[in-house]
């Protein structure tokens, strides 16, 4: 460029070493650093913190698994024995489509007849959030120990969002795709694929599709996808299963060593979290 006496300026740019850190931070993720090379704020824990206003900085510590149990590790196990067993844990990677923006995490779930435990972490593997599921109702503790609750879990994703999540309803949809019968509420929409697995449900306006791996006839759901028109899209890639094995008295867990896709001890050194 050249300047009103004609001579040549010269423009410099420099590349930022140093960010600035504001007086609120709890993490160094929280640096003002461009959008794009934030991971703080990515797209943890269903959204609810980004929705919620809560902060995604805080990251628990990992330590031995406390509110979930260690269970024996398997890939998509025989759907006969889900079906026996009534309990499940599984790791797995989410992504969901809610209102124009798009999110994605990680989450381990611990599925049982008295209720459901969930733990959410970005996808970096920093744990933000737990949520637990049971007959006095549905409670959301962030990691930065703020806590939300309502009467059950899909009234709590609608008043935390702003619209409901069918995550209420999953464990009966993973017990109908793991069926060898499908129950009182399958649909006439209903398919199998040509190895007889359900491929296709429709429950309570919500469109379900189970993707597996390999061609046994047996195996449970690797992928779902649940989304309703013009409603949310939620898919899960299952990574990882573990089942109960019978012990001396009923079912127990059995101690693995934990994967790397076994987000189960994010919560572990942070009383309360996982439950009795």
């Amino acid at each position: 460029m050249r300047g009103a006496s004609g001579r040549k300026r010269s423009i410099a740019i420099r590349a930022t070493t140093r960010w600035r850190l504001p007086s609120n931070a709890s993490c160094p993720d929280s640096l003002l650093m461009p959008r794009r090379f934030r991971t703080c704020a990515v797209a943890c824990a269903f959204v609810a913190l980004a929705l919620l206003g809560l902060s995604a900085c805080s990251v628990l510590p990992t330590g031995s698994p406390s509110g979930l149990h260690s269970g024996s590790p398997t890939t998509a196990p025989a759907r006969s024995t889900l079906v026996m067993t009534s309990s499940f844990e599984l790791s797995a990677r989410f992504s969901l489509v809610a209102e124009g923006k798009s999110h994605s995490g990680r989450l381990s779930w611990q599925h049982s007849p008295s209720g459901d435990v969930w733990l959410l972490s970005s996808p970096f593997g920093q744990g933000v959030a737990e949520i637990v599921s049971d007959a006095s109702g549905a409670r959301l503790t962030t990691a930065s120990g703020q806590h939300e609750s309502d009467s059950d879990l899909d009234a709590l994703t609608r008043r935390v969002l702003g619209y409901a999540l069918p995550l209420g309803g999953l464990a009966d949809w993973l017990g109908d795709a793991t069926s060898s019968v499908l129950g009182a509420e399958s649909s006439a929409l209903d398919t199998r694929d040509a190895k007889g697995r359900p491929q296709h449900l429709v429950r309570d306006g919500w469109f379900i599709d189970f993707s597996y791996d390999g061609d046994d006839a047996q195996a449970a759901p690797s992928r779902v996808f649940i989304v309703r028109p013009g409603g949310p899209e939620l898919r899960l890639r299952i990574d990882e299963w573990r089942l109960p094995e019978p012990a001396a008295a009923g079912l127990s867990w059995v101690d693995v060593p934990v994967s790397p896709v076994d987000l189960r001890g994010v919560f572990a050194a942070r009383p309360g979290f996982g439950g009795a």
